[in-house]
Formats: structure tokens, C-alpha cells, sequence
């Protein structure tokens, strides 16, 4: 016997799994590591300076303050 699974269920499903996938790039992006290992994701890299994590924070706050106001 087979449960029917609605269209909604599914797609459901695919955007909570792509929230944590986008969370977990997130966190991996800002951390200071420069090898990472998680799961089958396997990565070395070089890690961003103080001064452009502050860039790309800032540059986010702005692109906030642009999409909050209201043009008449």
C-alpha cells in the first residue's frame, strides 16, 4: 500500500532541504577554517580577512536599507 504524497508535500521537502544546505554554505563561508570536512563535502581553502567579511556585511546592510524604502 502506497501513501499518497501531495505536490505541496514536495515541494515543502525541497525547500527545507535547500534552507539547510544554503544555512550550512552560510556558516561554512564566514568560519574561519580553512579546511573543511562535512559529510562528503570536502574543501580547503583560503579564509576571508576581518576586512572583507566586514565588506560583504556591510554591503548586505545596504542592499537592505535599498530593498526597505519606499519610492512615491
Amino acid at each position: 500500500m502506497t501513501l499518497p504524497v501531495s505536490e505541496s508535500f514536495i515541494l515543502g521537502c525541497i525547500g527545507a532541504i535547500g534552507g539547510l544546505i544554503t544555512i550550512t554554505f552560510s556558516a561554512v563561508r564566514k568560519s574561519r577554517c580553512s579546511d573543511i570536512n562535512c559529510l562528503c563535502f570536502r574543501c580547503k581553502r583560503e579564509v576571508m580577512t576581518k576586512e572583507e567579511l566586514e565588506i560583504d556585511h556591510s554591503a548586505g546592510a545596504e542592499k537592505k536599507e535599498r530593498s526597505n524604502s519606499i519610492v512615491v
